[in-house]
């Protein structure tokens, strides 16, 4: 026979009711027959109880747990009883009686709702989170441990191939190109010299040509583009004469076209130059300029020398970029024919334009000197770039043209009306022609842009 053993502890407050009776009656009966507690008559018993005369504070199930705690009614009654029903057959009468002594006892241990458990449970895993980011953020400064400790465990960044990082913390013969990428992208937006110099002993003395299947030129380039925008000269030196002598083979021209820029940023133009006529050269002569190589080629050198142009612009630096322009106008015809479209080149011609305009007001005013006499100069340096524009393919851009009128067009001066060819003025410059019919605006147009401006 299965065993219930329910404790119910209560308060009186009106006398033993015949609905109390009754259901006592009815569940020692269906115990009497054997009927299992999980039955709907004796899972209803505790309801009975709690509509009757004595109304439960707790009710425990010692079997199974079923009946944890039902909601008790407070009475100002000070008087208190605590009554045991049980239900159980002769064989099992030790064990029941022992585990409601346990439950009735003082010193056990209180079982709680759910809700109360999951709310402890919340406390706690607040408090162990608390506690771990505590420990996490402390920042540690033992110094006399840190020494006592650094010939047994060597701290990172100490080592020859150590590294500052937490991501990529040593460089071996195990590393991959996509570790020696990361720790000189790190390097380089932290501006980390030992990190720097770390890669580039990597690279350079314990690597040979083949690390990472023949990837080391262009990690050599990567790194050169770092030290140069770290300003390390010699450090990007050394990488560029190591990738010209051992990987020539497998340079990309994107890598070259970075270096340049990387250069003029640190003002080494004739090493720009030297790297754009070396590894960026014009196509040979019979070779079909339509191949893959030579367009990539072509494309980076004409960006390479836009980038040349428009930086000396700006710099007030008109010879070297007048010159920049001048190649451009060369290599123009050569990639019309090689069938680059404006999309592939994406030539920044607007930027050059406001560059040209910025360095020729300061060559008006005096503030800028050309450095260079044997370049001859164009009456204004927007005329340099316009010859380059007509040799490209045209990409239409209104942007493009409106800063190209604007920096052509300075001022209008309005010198004659004449009613016949021989009282024109002299043509000894550009002359614009307003044709249409009558009465289609062509005054109003004149009278508009013949207005004196500066």
């Amino acid at each position: 026979m299965m065993v219930t053993t329910t404790t119910i502890a209560t308060q009186r407050q009106r006398p033993f009711s015949w609905i109390t009776a009754s259901a006592l009656v009815l569940s020692f009966f269906l115990s009497f027959l054997g009927y299992d507690h999980h039955d709907a008559a004796s899972q209803s018993f505790p309801k009975l109880l709690a509509s009757s005369a004595f109304v439960p504070t707790q009710i425990y199930n010692n079997n199974a747990g079923r009946y944890r705690m039902l909601d008790a009614r407070q009475f100002s009654s000070s008087s208190s009883i605590s009554q045991s029903v049980l239900f159980m057959s002769t064989s099992d009468t030790k064990a029941t009686s022992s585990s409601d002594q346990s439950n009735n006892s003082g010193g056990g241990k209180v079982k709680l709702s759910r809700s109360e458990r999951k709310a402890k449970e919340r406390a706690k895993k607040a408090a162990d989170k608390k506690s771990k980011n505590q420990h996490f953020n402390r920042r540690r400064h033992n110094f006399s441990e840190r020494s006592s400790l650094q010939d047994i465990n060597p701290q990172p960044g100490e080592g020859p191939y150590d590294l500052h990082s937490n991501r990529v913390s040593k460089l071996t013969k195990n590393s991959t190109a996509d570790d020696v990428l990361k720790a000189i992208k790190r390097a380089q937006n932290l501006h980390d010299a030992h990190d720097i110099r770390a890669v580039e002993q990597f690279l350079l003395e314990e690597v040979d040509e083949t690390f990472a299947y023949g990837y080391r030129g262009s990690l050599l380039s990567r790194l050169a583009v770092a030290a140069l925008h770290m300003s390390n000269n010699e450090l990007a030196r050394k990488a560029i004469d190591v990738r010209r002598l051992e990987h020539r083979a497998s340079m990309m021209p994107m890598e070259s076209a970075a270096i340049i820029r990387g250069l003029l940023r640190v003002g080494n133009t004739t090493d720009a130059l030297t790297l754009l006529n070396d590894e960026l050269s014009l196509p040979l002569q019979g070779t079909p300029l339509d191949s893959h190589e030579n367009k990539e080629k072509l494309k980076h050198r004409a960006l390479s020398l836009a980038s040349i142009a428009s930086r000396h612009f700006f710099e007030g630096e008109p010879c070297m970029a007048v010159k920049s322009c001048d190649m451009l106008s060369a290599i123009g015809p050569m990639i019309r024919e090689s069938g680059l479209t404006i999309d592939e080149l994406a030539m920044p011609w607007t930027r050059i334009i406001k560059g040209a305009t910025q360095c020729e007001s300061g060559r008006r005013s005096g503030s800028v000197i050309p450095c260079m006499p044997e370049v001859e100069l164009p009456c204004n340096l927007v005329y340099a770039v316009l010859k380059a524009m007509t040799t490209f393919p045209s990409d239409n851009n209104d942007r493009t043209y409106e800063a190209l009128s604007n920096a052509l067009v300075r001022r209008t001066v309005f010198v004659t009306g004449a009613v016949g060819m021989s009282g024109l003025p002299m043509a000894d410059r550009g002359e614009a022609v307003f044709i249409g019919r009558s009465n289609v605006g062509k005054s109003s147009l004149v009278n508009m842009v013949c207005v004196e401006t500066f």
